[in-house]
């Protein structure tokens, strides 16, 4: 616990950092969206196999041109992203999130390649490959019920724990549920990027240079939920320098 609360400390360091420069000029926040909804667009898709690189990733939403060579799932994968991130943005403009706004979310995310499928709750049990904790997935039949409790709980959770922590805690808990039969990693994330943004922080982006290191952590939450509440808090960490990086603000 204690290294978790140095984290947190060194968090806390930081954000005063960041708030002390707001509000930023409309040209700093067009562009601190642009880098982050590439960044994690790209990335959050690589976690899950996409194989478009950061600059494919880049030419695909902003130029709408086809790489040659990569699959059609991979580019309609990138422009449901984006388009999800963008609905993110705005939804971060207040902390709350509905259950109707994380069906949309998903249905956003994953329209372009799946369709009218997008957005539905799964109609059948799924398995996580190289997960031993399968067993404690949602059943698909308890998935709506158990959805309708994640979402009633979340302002609880959001006014009693640190921002960082609940992030971290409405991604493994949704994980949990696994709502969706496809996507419900991509849809975790931006959860709980949603849950940062709305308090200010700066979104993580989970690099698939440590896929590793992310599932391992999210796998060990079943029997130490600490271990992935410190993984992501030094996920902001990280974004945290790169939003001061990018902004030249004064060093910490």
């Amino acid at each position: 616990m204690d290294g978790i609360n140095q984290t947190l400390k060194k968090i806390d360091h930081n954000q005063i950092s960041i708030n002390q420069n707001r509000p930023l000029e409309q040209t700093q926040v067009k562009n601190l969206k642009n880098y982050f909804k590439i960044g994690l667009t790209y990335a959050s898709n690589a976690l899950e196999g996409n194989t478009l690189t950061e600059s494919e990733t880049k030419v695909v939403i902003e130029e709408g041109i086809t790489i040659g060579g990569k699959p059609l799932k991979d580019h309609l994968e990138a422009i449901g992203h984006a388009r999800a991130f963008d609905y993110l943005w705005e939804l971060a403009k207040s902390a709350d999130i509905t259950e109707n706004d994380i069906k949309e979310l998903h249905k956003i995310c994953f329209q372009p390649k799946d369709g009218a499928a997008a957005g539905q709750y799964r109609q059948v049990d799924v398995i996580i490959t190289g997960s031993h904790h399968n067993d404690k997935l949602s059943r698909h039949e308890d998935v709506p019920a158990h959805m309708r409790d994640f979402a009633a709980q979340l302002p609880e959770k959001r006014a009693r724990l640190h921002p960082v922590v609940y992030a971290a805690t409405l991604h493994r808990d949704f994980i949990y549920i696994h709502p969706f039969e496809d996507g419900n990693g991509r849809t975790a994330r931006l959860l709980m990027n949603h849950a940062l943004l709305a308090t200010g922080y700066p979104p993580v982006i989970i690099s698939p240079a440590f896929k590793h290191e992310y599932i391992q952590a999210l796998e060990k939450s079943h029997s130490n939920s600490q271990m992935f509440t410190h993984y992501i808090a030094e996920q902001v960490l990280q974004a945290q320098r790169d939003y001061i990086r990018l902004l030249h603000l004064p060093p910490v």
